[in-house]
């Protein structure tokens, strides 16, 4: 399992949960933005995932909505790229987590 976040330390968090709770699994770390295509490019192909669940992006409505480059960059191009990977690197399933259940799943 590869878990990738531009935030450190929830990821490491959940790493460190999903080692205690699913031992056999082995997980890896990435840190990485979704914003950066070549990022995104250069863990596709080193890990070639099968499927990809996308949940990364701003999720509070009204804080964005008074920055909207900043949620368009972030969710809608961060979220082509990620999408356009999967497709690069054929993975078998793109599943796509809407924000509001990201946030209060």
């Amino acid at each position: 399992m590869v878990l990738l976040d531009i935030y450190e330390n929830s990821v490491f968090e959940l790493a460190g949960d999903m080692r205690r709770r699913f031992p056999d699994i082995p997980v890896d770390i990435v840190i990485a933005s979704i914003r950066d295509r070549n990022a995104m490019e250069e863990v596709f192909a080193r890990f070639r995932p099968h499927v990809v669940f996308h949940a990364a992006a701003h999720k509070h409505v009204p804080l964005m909505e008074d920055s909207p480059k900043e949620a368009v960059v972030n969710n809608v191009i961060g979220t082509k790229n990620v999408m356009e990977m999967a497709r690069k690197f054929v993975a078998d399933r793109f599943v796509l987590i809407s924000t509001d259940k990201a946030v209060n799943p």
